[in-house]
């Protein structure tokens, strides 16, 4: 199941609106865009921070490593998510 897929499923307190800005970026296959605006309506602001940080090291420096970090740090987002 993928974010948008398991976003869809889990939304319990998000508006039809914020359900398909998230997935208007999953779908332009902005990712790092989709976590920083889910982590920011759900308040989490150091998640938001990271995923920033990480769309920056990423776009700059065409980085495998930002993708690799965001796999590991979904584990997070998902829990919160819940």
């Amino acid at each position: 199941m993928d974010l948008k897929e398991y976003m869809l499923f889990e939304a319990k307190e998000a508006t039809q609106k914020m359900i398909d800005e998230i997935a208007g970026y999953t779908e332009n296959n902005e990712h790092f865009e989709a976590r920083i605006q889910l982590a920011g309506m759900m308040g989490d602001t150091e998640l938001e921070n990271i995923y920033k940080s990480l769309k920056i090291l990423h776009d700059k420096y065409h980085s495998n490593y930002a993708i690799k970090v965001r796999g590991e740090i979904e584990k997070d987002l998902y829990k919160k998510i819940m």
